[in-house]
């Protein structure tokens, strides 16, 4: 038995392009546009989560660098709000 038999094929595909580079201004990958907490959980998330990331990823990759770093500088701010 072959291990595609056992093993269902991902329903929300992977956005990685293997072009796996860091964006320090923006915490992005410059390849497919995810923080790093997003691609390290992605195998973890539930396709739910994977589509919200993917709604993500098109709004970042359509818009410009500014609109991108506004959103990081967004999320890091609510995350020191919820540590506090």
């Amino acid at each position: 038995m072959k291990v595609r038999e056992v093993l269902p094929e991902p329903v929300v595909p992977s956005p990685c392009v293997s072009v796996c580079r860091m964006v320090t201004e923006t915490a992005l990958c410059e390849g497919c546009f995810r923080t790093i907490p997003e691609i390290a959980g992605w195998r973890h998330m539930s396709d739910v989560e994977k589509c919200a990331v993917w709604g993500l990823i098109d709004r970042r990759s359509s818009g410009t660098r500014t609109q991108a770093e506004a959103e990081v500088k967004a999320k890091e701010n609510e995350k020191d709000k919820t540590s506090t």
